[in-house]
């Protein structure tokens, strides 16, 4: 006697395209969460940032299933990676307003001079702590936009 299994590749491909999907979805979202906690925390946070991080996907392209986390912020970049000390002069006729913590008093002055800070690693964070709990490898890169 004799038993004979048919696969069928579309069937076959879409299944474990769902398969893949699911825990893509539920890797995507552990790192959303936990980079939202990240960036919620330090000394000086408002919750801007940690409120603009969204998850993208999962998405099937081609072969490839895909699925990003990140923040549309112009600083979040700066916040994720560091910045190196430099200038920040206001526009125009206009002073630059902020609260200067060190002195715990509001200033309204011309220029500054940053002096930089280290990378929270709010995003590479949770990426890396998930690649380890899911046994995953993962790939980092930046783009300037």
């Amino acid at each position: 006697m004799a038993v004979r299994y048919v696969i069928n590749y579309t069937m076959a491909r879409k299944e474990s395209s769902q398969a893949a999907i699911k825990f893509l979805n539920k890797v995507i979202r552990d790192i959303e969460l936990d980079a939202r906690f990240r960036a919620a925390s330090g000394p000086f946070w408002t919750g801007r940032l940690a409120s603009s991080i969204q998850h993208r996907g999962p998405t099937v392209q081609g072969t490839k299933i895909v699925a990003s986390v990140g923040s549309k912020l112009k600083y979040a970049a700066s916040v994720e990676a560091g910045a190196d000390a430099h200038p920040i002069s206001a526009r125009g006729d206009y002073n630059l307003k902020f609260f200067w913590h060190k002195k715990a008093t509001w200033m309204s002055i011309p220029a500054v001079n940053h002096p930089g800070q280290r990378g929270k690693e709010f995003l590479r964070g949770p990426m890396k702590r998930a690649a380890l709990k899911f046994g995953m490898h993962y790939i980092t890169y930046s783009r300037n936009i």
